[in-house]
């Protein structure tokens, strides 16, 4: 319990990484301590949405920012960390994933952000982290321990 107030007055929150009430546990594998802005920041963003719900989102910000010119086409995918142990099967996967991201940019399906959820994202990721950056920080901080976030990048030949 001190641990938890100590916490507090340095300004960080506890965040469950995977709900509580979509499964998660309040213990030290599921908790991560975070800011208050940057935790107020995420769940503007993402809500309470589990690992591939997250990257079905930062897939179309993501597309969106690419057609403006200002990020990399990068495809964001989400795994169990189970499927990730057969190098082989890794493969398939993104391989799988990336012919089915080909279709996301045909579509062109785009979803602009308010102004406020632009600022939580720049607070969260900051405006020059690349999308390697953002999964990473996803995949250590913010989502299900049991998951994985990739940035994969679209080559101009799938995104035409």
């Amino acid at each position: 319990m001190a641990g938890k107030r100590k916490q507090r007055k340095r300004g960080l929150t506890r965040h469950h990484r995977r709900p509580v009430h979509r499964g998660g546990k309040s213990d030290d594998r599921n908790i991560s301590w975070v800011p208050d802005a940057k935790h107020k920041a995420y769940h503007l963003l993402f809500g309470v949405q589990l690992p591939d719900e997250v990257v079905l989102y930062l897939n179309i910000l993501t597309q969106e920012n690419a057609q403006k010119g200002n990020v990399s086409r990068y495809h964001y995918i989400a795994l169990p960390k189970t499927m990730c142990a057969d190098e082989k099967i890794l493969r398939e996967l993104v391989e799988e994933e990336v012919r089915e991201a080909s279709a996301l940019w045909q579509q062109r399906t785009y979803q602009t952000l308010s102004l406020k959820k632009q600022k939580a994202f720049d607070l969260l990721f900051t405006v020059k982290r690349s999308p390697l950056i953002v999964a990473e920080v996803l995949t250590e901080i913010w989502i299900d321990p049991d998951w994985i976030i990739f940035a994969v990048p679209i080559t101009p030949s799938l995104a035409a």
